[in-house]
């Protein structure tokens, strides 16, 4: 293998990866056809609120009233029952439990969520509304209903049994609070449409987004059906069709094999057929609500219904112990937790790679307190780290193209193509040039790459997190506008860099054309910056990348008695000032 095909094959695989997981972004798995699959009529009103339950498992009210949503192997509903309307539910008593991490509202008209607040996160940037992990419309299912069979618990006005160990089970409009070394458990009683008594049970502990969720039939379904719990939520289509940020089930099986599944491939009204695993989510790239349940290898379910994406997990036919987490996909947090759900972040095949270099990326913002500045310091210790895999390179590549007046030679006398390799590795092996030289080094440092690309895009710590200047938000594309037109600034400098860095690059070849194709190419990468636009974090790392590299081959290849060595630490330097000046900006 020649250099320069290598070096076009590496460009091209670099190219292909970041374009894909910018359009793609997670394995997209066909999901299994549902079953019993039904339609439904859209949705009128897209805008989320608090204030509606629906039958999970027959209509969903107003908005969804045209046809009944039969949901595969829990049944229809035993009478065409009304949804409740927003006025019914403000009208039932509520409690809001307010723990250092979330507050969460429950309604008793169902015992449901009827908000999900995460302290540390907003909505958006330039909204103070704190992130809601509830998200419906109005006549549709809250969060956490039960199903058992042919009931679900949609109607069920639930009274407030024990409050621990508050002790009062007098309700009132003022939170119930949750120290970080506190524990709360509420329990509700109430019937159902059958006249069957059922209990729920809330469990918090103020330090953590893991809560549990218990709840116990009188009277088990006669065929045998599991108790089930739902997880709902809404997704407009402008979000559902986010190529930046999107959501995807995602599961644990039995045999530790993670599974995600974009929420567009899912075309079909219906659930899945039933699977055994342990644990299943509904989530974005940097928020997830999981449910677990106290069975191993209990049966989950996920599908959708008209915009409404849900998923369920089984417990036995009287009874069900449920988790969820209902937070950041933040990989310390997960981790903690157990049960493998730090999985749940998609890192892809280099995820080895990446999970060091996030912890490397929070050291360094533990000392300057700027994750912009934290990539550009991680950035520039890899590449000095690399700093001798690139100066190999760069030798192989020149002596290679040191050679090339007598390989032309050779290929003008010898036209025996066997003949031909024969004396090219003779000559190789007189001149003392390795022809994998040049490229060796390069395959090594493609996995790092691809690990921090990978930590970079997924990291929660990026989400409006600011470095300087008009980049307030490292996991959004950069925006600087100018007459309502927008200069990724960033992104045109990384451009005209890797073009003039591939411009004075050695090439092992004396083909013109060869030579155009390549600085083709690296004009082509940063336009793809462009077309799929990436988080300003990325771009800044690739900036980064960029300048320490041509500042390394420039001295690497001058004539000077300069050390290239000492040039790189300099210039390190001096890079790392000018970011650190420009977050003052």
């Amino acid at each position: 293998m020649e250099d320069r095909r290598t070096a076009i094959a590496i460009l091209l695989i670099i190219m292909t990866v970041m374009m894909y997981s910018e359009m793609v972004l997670a394995p997209t798995i066909r999901p299994p056809p549902p079953v019993g699959a039904a339609r439904s009529a859209s949705i009128q009103g897209t805008s989320p609120q608090t204030g509606a339950a629906q039958n999970g498992a027959g209509q969903y009210g107003a908005g969804l009233r045209s046809s009944a949503a039969v949901l595969p192997g829990v049944g229809a509903p035993a009478a065409a029952e009304q949804a409740p309307s927003p006025a019914e539910i403000r009208a039932a008593p509520s409690i809001t439990v307010d723990t250092p991490y979330f507050i969460a509202s429950f309604t008793t008209f169902g015992g449901r969520l009827t908000s999900f607040q995460l302290k540390d996160h907003r909505e958006n940037l330039q909204d103070t509304r704190l992130l809601d992990m509830v998200s419906v419309p109005e006549n549709a299912p809250l969060p956490l209903g039960i199903y058992s069979g042919l009931r679900s618990d949609l109607r069920t006005t639930y009274s407030i049994a024990s409050i621990e160990p508050a002790g009062s089970t007098h309700l009132t409009s003022a939170p119930i609070f949750v120290a970080p070394d506190q524990t709360l458990a509420i329990t509700m009683r109430g019937t159902l449409s059958d006249g069957s008594a059922i209990t729920k049970t809330f469990s918090f502990q103020g330090s953590s987004y893991l809560f549990n969720v218990a709840a116990y039939l009188e009277e088990p379904s006669t065929d045998g059906t599991s108790l089930w719990l739902e997880w709902t939520r809404f997704l407009p289509e402008s979000v559902l069709h986010d190529p930046i940020d999107p959501w995807t089930f995602t599961s644990l099986s039995d045999l530790s094999k993670v599974q995600h599944v974009q929420l567009p491939s899912i075309t079909l009204d219906g659930l899945s057929q039933p699977m055994s695993t342990q644990w299943i989510g509904i989530a974005d790239k940097y928020f997830t609500a999981t449910l677990l349940s106290d069975q191993a290898g209990f049966n989950a379910r996920y599908g959708r219904v008209g915009p409404l994406f849900l998923h369920r997990v089984a417990g036995t036919p009287s009874e069900g112990r449920f988790s969820l987490f209902a937070g950041p996909k933040d990989y310390r947090v997960l981790q903690q937790l157990g049960n493998q759900l730090e999985r749940s972040i998609d890192l892809g095949f280099f995820s080895f790679l990446a999970y060091p270099l996030l912890i490397l990326i929070r050291l360094f913002h533990s000392i300057f307190h700027n994750y912009g500045l934290a990539i550009v310091g991680v950035t520039l210790l890899i590449k000095g780290l690399f700093f001798p895999l690139t100066k190999a390179s760069l030798k192989s590549m020149k002596a290679m193209q040191d050679l090339q007046p007598e390989m032309q030679a050779l290929r003008e006398r010898v036209k025996d193509p066997t003949q031909l390799n024969q004396e090219m590795l003779q000559l190789y092996k007189r001149r003392g040039v390795n022809p994998m030289g040049g490229c060796l080094p390069i395959l090594l440092q493609i996995p790092v790459f691809f690990g921090l690309y990978s930590a970079l895009l997924h990291s929660i710590e990026l989400r409006h997190a600011a470095f300087g200047l008009w980049i307030h938000d490292l996991s959004v594309p950069e925006r600087l506008e100018f007459f309502g037109i927008n200069f990724p600034i960033m992104i045109l400098i990384m451009g005209v860099a890797m073009f003039y860095q591939q411009w004075i690059t050695p090439m092992p070849t004396i083909d013109p054309a060869q030579r155009r194709m390549m600085l083709i190419m690296s004009a082509l990468f940063p336009v793809s910056f462009l077309i799929f636009p990436f988080p300003s974090g990325l771009a800044l790392y690739m900036l980064t990348n960029t300048s320490i590299s041509l500042v390394q081959q420039a001295y690497l290849r001058s004539d000077t008695h300069k050390s290239p060595g000492r040039a790189t630490t300099l210039a390190s330097l001096g890079i790392f000032v000018i970011a650190f000046v420009l977050t003052l900006l």
